[in-house]
């Protein structure tokens, strides 16, 4: 599923579009946002942060009844997944294994498209240097405080090979399961592919 800079921008794009008439808190709905994969941070499953939905209909009903910003935002970040995976699904016709084959690579040149249009990025880092209270009812603060300082990372500057590696290693995760060689290789044959990068550049017209 995207990764935290992309979730930020299509939450953002919901935010001035299908929300721009609610009054929400932007800083908890941005915090919430980015709050459902904290769980690869503390090695949580999927389900805790992730509950199933049929289709991203589903959710986006969840989300126009939604009256909490955190919740509002954690329920997008979820509307983001689901339907990116539906859009990449119906692209590899639903072969789920060539799907999963190519996710991280089109997860990477998601964030490397978005990153110099966007234009909140200082914003959006302010917001996640508070913490919270709704975070600290699943996590412990510490966790919460070092997940928002991981997210900052992809604010910061554009995913490239050096800050993947350090972000696996922020996050704890093993180099020899996430091989960042293999994934950096089929991000540049990828960028070769126009109508991959196409889709890419039209996901956010499905938002």
């Amino acid at each position: 599923m995207p990764l935290p800079f992309s979730h930020i921008v299509y939450a953002d794009k919901i935010l001035r579009t299908k929300l721009k008439d609610r009054q929400i808190d932007e800083q908890e709905f941005f915090v919430g946002t980015v709050f459902p994969d904290v769980r690869y941070l503390v090695k949580d499953k999927r389900e805790t942060t992730h509950p199933k939905f049929k289709n991203s209909q589903e959710i986006f009903n969840k989300v126009m009844g939604e009256k909490d910003s955190f919740k509002l935002g954690w329920l997008v970040h979820l509307y983001i997944d689901l339907k990116w995976a539906e859009y990449w699904l119906e692209y590899f016709g639903q072969d789920v294994e060539k799907y999963l084959k190519n996710l991280t690579a089109l997860n990477v040149l998601s964030d490397q498209y978005l990153f110099n249009g966007f234009k909140h990025k200082s914003k959006i880092k302010e917001y996640l240097n508070e913490v919270s209270s709704k975070e600290t009812q699943y996590y412990k603060l510490q966790d919460i405080k070092k997940w928002h300082e991981f997210v900052k990372r992809f604010l910061e500057r554009k995913l490239d090979y050096n800050l993947g590696k350090e972000v696996i290693k922020m996050i704890g995760r093993d180099e020899k399961i996430i091989d960042i060689d293999m994934v950096y290789g089929r991000v540049e044959s990828l960028k070769e592919d126009k109508f991959v990068v196409d889709k890419i550049r039209k996901f956010s017209k499905e938002l």
